[in-house]
């Protein structure tokens, strides 16, 4: 089995500027590697947000991570259709397996 260090096992910096950090690869995809859960309030979403941290994402799902999210409900169409097709999978187990391997899929793909 391969070591995942814990949130605390990571020496976070006191400040991160984002003029001169890369917040995702500095801090989102350790952040998200190490966590079994997410919760996160944000006035604006985007899944452009979820590609560009996938990396962590990834890890996290794979590792059966728990998200949530309060944002606005203004998001675009197609944030919107995937947020319920996610919602449709926790009752629908083809869908469900489905959405493990495309999962599985991405992080192999990262890697």
């Amino acid at each position: 089995m391969t070591y995942m260090p814990r949130l605390c096992d990571h020496k976070w910096p006191a400040t991160l500027d984002t003029s001169g950090a890369d917040l995702i690869k500095d801090f989102f995809e350790p952040a998200l590697a190490s966590s079994d859960s997410y919760s996160r309030g944000v006035g604006f979403f985007s899944s452009a947000w979820l590609r560009a941290a996938s990396k962590g994402m990834a890890t996290f799902a794979s590792r059966g991570g728990f998200a949530r999210w309060v944002t606005s409900p203004i998001l675009q169409q197609g944030d919107w259709d995937a947020l319920m097709l996610g919602e449709q999978a926790k009752t629908d187990e083809i869908l469900h397996a489905a959405l493990v391997r495309n999962v599985q899929d991405l992080e192999g793909s990262l890697q």
